[in-house]
């Protein structure tokens, strides 16, 4: 019988009391186990309730063998290559940010990724990391699919096919920061200079932000986290996609967008 996804072999006594059932059935007899026991019949139905003792464990070895398969499988099949987390991870495992593009319908069977890297920063080094980038897209993604990408390169597979890999370079968009503070009146907590709010400023956007990331304004510097000495504060951005004008709107980037920061365009202001 199957329990819990598990085949159980019936016991000697299950067996016996569907053979005492079974043979009042054909015989028109009324013999309990008790009774049974005590005839001729019992002797040749002992021995053929022990082979079929014997196969049932047979049976369930099988089964458990098929079932361990089986999950095996499913693992694979249910954690397939091709995961957007799986991906982004193996880049960030290998010193690389990537993001990869939502599809839509119309896109399904396509996979496009973006990297952080910049060719001519990179300079001589820049094969070099493009090949890398190629190889986590071949080892990390499913056999059909097709990329898109500026950049491609033609990698050999361990059958000894060449297919055509591809990704795009993150497209960096420069970006100036207004922070301005107010302080909460009679706040014991310490207040911090420019510079300081500066540096926390770059840390909290290096971890809370990247590539192909929406940009939150209100994340980046809170109250409760940053600033508790502060009774309000106001993060304005502005680069090309605001038309170099200050906004504090939510941007919903592209997968392939990066607004990029440094401390000489971040202006802090502190108010009374």
């Amino acid at each position: 019988m199957y329990q819990n996804n598990n085949y159980i072999p019936p016991t000697f006594s299950e067996l016996l009391e569907m053979a005492v059932q079974a043979w009042n059935g054909e015989f028109g007899t009324d013999y309990d186990v008790k009774t049974f026991e005590g005839t001729n019949a019992y002797r040749f139905v002992y021995v053929f309730l022990q082979m079929q003792i014997q196969q049932q464990a047979s049976v369930a070895e099988i089964y458990s063998k098929l079932q361990d398969y089986f999950n095996e499988i499913n693992a694979i099949v249910q954690i397939p290559a091709t995961t957007n987390e799986g991906l982004i991870d193996e880049f960030k495992r290998q010193g690389f940010a990537a993001s990869v593009r939502n599809n839509t319908q119309a896109q399904a069977g396509k996979i496009a990724v973006a990297v952080d890297i910049d060719a001519q920063q990179e300079g001589d080094n820049w094969e070099t990391k493009k090949r890398a980038i190629l190889e986590i897209i071949k080892d990390n993604t499913m056999a059909g699919l097709y990329y898109e990408g500026t950049q491609s390169g033609d990698l050999q597979l361990s059958n000894g096919q060449v297919k055509t890999f591809r990704f795009t370079p993150a497209v960096k968009i420069p970006t100036e920061i207004k922070l301005t503070i107010t302080y909460e009146r009679g706040s014991h907590y310490a207040r911090e200079t420019g510079e300081e709010v500066k540096t926390k400023l770059l840390e909290n956007l290096k971890n809370l932000y990247g590539i192909g990331a929406d940009f939150t304004p209100e994340r980046y510097y809170q109250i409760d986290k940053d600033a508790p000495y502060a009774s309000k504060i106001k993060l304005e951005y502005k680069n090309s996609t605001t038309n170099n004008a200050f906004s504090t709107a939510i941007y919903a980037a592209a997968y392939t967008e990066l607004f990029t920061f440094n401390a000489e365009n971040i202006e802090v202001y502190f108010n009374e």
